[in-house]
């Protein structure tokens, strides 16, 4: 795990106390891995989807850069340009969350719950039903679903979904610095 990353999860585990002492019990239910690249356009087409989901949902939120040639200020650059500067970032350099996790395009989403389960994977929404194909209205949520099923209490009907979205695989053949 890269030094930002660390720092990163450190921040959030201080927040997290912080709150405690507050006497306020937030607890997320899970973490959200949300899988991009700042050269896919369907990433960045779900960007305010993803700050949507982020501001509304009793999750940790992490956006996940696949590039692991992809520097700190570019990536910084683009989670402010997309309005996601808020959430927690890391450059999967050293391919440990895309070992564990195993997306396959951007952008795809990981769900996992406080036990390090998966809970869900897979697409965001149906917009895009295929490469070069993408509907005017959503009719599914899956990701939404699957954290209101959570947030209930409730066993999450679809745990799995197939993402349509930018291949990772050509990145997967760049080592790290």
């Amino acid at each position: 795990m890269n030094a930002r990353a660390v720092v990163a999860r450190g921040l959030c585990l201080l927040a997290s106390l912080l709150v405690i002492q507050a006497g306020l019990a937030w607890a997320p239910l899970a973490t959200v891995y949300f899988f991009i690249q700042p050269d896919c356009p369907i990433s960045n087409f779900y960007a305010p989807e993803i700050k949507r989901i982020c501001s509304d949902q009793p999750v940790v939120c992490e956006l996940v850069y696949v590039d692991p040639a992809l520097s700190d200020q570019a990536v910084d650059e683009h989670a402010v340009r997309y309005g996601l500067g808020h959430l927690r970032r890391t450059v999967d350099r050293e391919r440990e969350l895309i070992r564990e996790l195993a997306p396959k395009v951007t952008p795809e989403v990981v769900v996992v719950d406080k036990n390090r389960a998966v809970r869900y994977r897979g697409r965001i929404d149906d917009r895009y039903p295929s490469i070069g194909k993408k509907r005017q209205v959503v009719t599914t949520h899956e990701l939404h679903d699957a954290l209101v099923a959570l947030a209930a209490g409730r066993p999450v009907a679809v745990t799995e979904t197939k993402a349509v979205g930018c291949s990772i695989g050509d990145l997967l053949r760049i080592q790290p610095e």
